[in-house]
């Protein structure tokens, strides 16, 4: 009896130090894996908020709006945009551009958890610990919680909003992001433009103008991780570390924020005829992230040219709005007109200005540094001045263009063809003679689509083209070009 009393309490004594290790092992696990986690960068899009809309209106919008996030960091389209932009600046710091010592590398394939709320990887710690020390557990667990590090990510906080616009109802979605824990450091309002009735009499609803708003607040959610995400000098693959960050203190987090505006200055670009409002949206943040970008980099070029592309964007967006606000109240209606010429002249003044200012550092290039220079210098002195043609002081441009430009390449004569149509449009306006710079857009356009037939569907749409020539004309002028492709394929 005493012999089985002593294999019970061994067997016994066995089995609790087979549970004991196995709870340590469970605490070594669980703080592996909860160190890990926190290491792994969150994206935290909670539900939106239901104050403005109520209920209905909102119900389910969020879970698509985290689908379309993940949609569009996983796009291939994008990835290739990155990559390329990646390139533009490699070129810049490859051509010896003073004051810049970063090394930029192509983005990689990322990993990227969208959550509806935070997750601590800290259930299985919290296992192993009351396990191994019940009565102790809760001040271990904080203890270790407060040893751990802080949990990486970012958070996206949606608030619908409605206003007046023209006398009608308006439906917009604004944007709030920072890091997690953090005050947001980083905000966007896309707005829609209210579709007309249908032929039944009911306009669309809320929830079907938010629905329509979710990727563009996607696309900007995902500008902000693509950027943070770019490899740059000694960074980490992954480091997200930098997303949605005011910090900008060095060079490599202001080539980050420069890639956001330059993706963002793409999505403005193909919302513009679509969805001016929505264009708009990405440019507040876009400019602000610029702006500081100019202050790391003082000597740098691009933030200043990219400035005045999002400043050329704004203004074309202003432009375009002018066509489709609504007359319920037409005083209100123009008001809004009146405002919205008003701000468009002023964005292509800074355009001009932020133009201007990047031509002056391209021509400090000393050394290998002015072959890049020379490379650009043509295509910034043409946006340049397009911009302050359709700026305040449009006249003093116009004296400038009594001379015809000639340059190489066909990119660039094709944006000469562009700056000549929009003077030709100004000109007009102004009752001087416009005929002449009408002329010389149209041979422009005629030798590039000599040299390259392919630009047929772009000169057939483009907005600058369309100022001095009407669509049947560029229509022509497109048909022509693809003939001649056909006549040169069969041969």
């Amino acid at each position: 009896m005493v012999l089985w009393s002593q294999v019970n309490d061994r067997a016994l004594q066995s089995l609790i130090g087979a549970i004991m290790l196995a709870a340590v092992l469970l605490v070594v696990a669980g703080l592996v894996r909860a160190v890990r986690g926190r290491r792994r960068h969150q994206l935290i899009i909670p539900d939106m908020s239901q104050d403005d809309l109520g209920p209905a209106a909102v119900a389910g919008l969020s879970p698509l709006l985290r689908q379309e996030v993940r949609k569009y960091f996983n796009s291939e389209s994008v990835l290739e945009s990155s990559a390329s932009l990646a390139a533009t600046v490699g070129k810049d710091i490859a051509g010896g551009i003073d004051g810049l010592h970063s090394r930029v590398k192509d983005i990689p394939r990322l990993r990227l958890e969208v959550l509806a709320a935070p997750r601590d990887e800290i259930g299985m710690l919290a296992g192993g610990i009351r396990a191994v020390s019940p009565d102790r557990a809760e001040g271990l667990l904080g203890a270790l919680s407060a040893a751990l590090p802080v949990q990486r990510g970012s958070i996206v906080r949606l608030t619908p909003r409605t206003r007046d616009w023209g006398g009608s109802r308006q439906v917009g979605l604004t944007l709030e992001a920072g890091p997690i824990d953090h005050a947001h450091q980083a905000s966007a309002t896309f707005w829609l433009i209210g579709a007309a009735a249908e032929s039944t009499g009911n306009a669309p609803d809320d929830r079907d103008q938010l629905t329509d708003l979710l990727r563009p607040a996607a696309n900007w959610i995902g500008i902000y991780l693509i950027a943070g995400s770019l490899p740059v000098r000694r960074s980490k693959r992954r480091l997200f570390s930098r997303v949605f960050n005011k910090g900008l203190c060095d060079e490599a987090e202001a080539l980050r924020v420069i890639f956001a505006g330059q993706l963002a200055t793409y999505e403005m670009f193909w919302y513009l005829d679509k969805e001016p409002l929505i264009a708009l949206g990405f440019s507040a943040q876009a400019l602000d992230d610029v702006s500081r970008a100019t202050r790391v980099l003082e000597g740098y070029f691009r933030p200043h040219y990219l400035a005045g592309t999002i400043h050329e964007h704004r203004g074309n967006a202003l432009i375009a709005l002018k066509d489709v606000v609504p007359d319920a109240d037409h005083a209100a209606a123009s008001r809004l007109v009146d405002s919205y010429a008003d701000q468009a002249s002023k964005s292509f003044d800074k355009a001009h200005e932020e133009f201007d200012q990047a031509l002056k550092l391209l021509d400090q290039s000393r050394g290998t540094a002015n072959l890049r220079a020379a490379e650009l210098r043509p295509d910034y002195r043409v946006r340049s001045l397009k911009a302050a043609l359709r700026g305040s002081n449009p006249s003093r441009v116009l004296d400038q263009l009594n001379e015809e430009i000639t340059l190489t390449t066909v990119e660039q004569n094709y944006n000469v063809a562009c700056l000549y149509a929009v003077a030709s449009a100004v000109a007009g306006n102004l009752g001087r003679d416009s005929q002449e710079l009408a002329r010389r857009s149209h041979r422009k356009l005629v030798a590039v689509l000599d040299r390259d037939p392919t630009l047929a569907d772009t000169v057939e749409s483009d907005t600058d083209l369309r100022l001095a020539f009407t669509f049947e004309e560029l229509h022509t002028l497109a048909q022509t070009a693809r003939g001649a492709t056909t006549v040169k394929s069969s041969a």
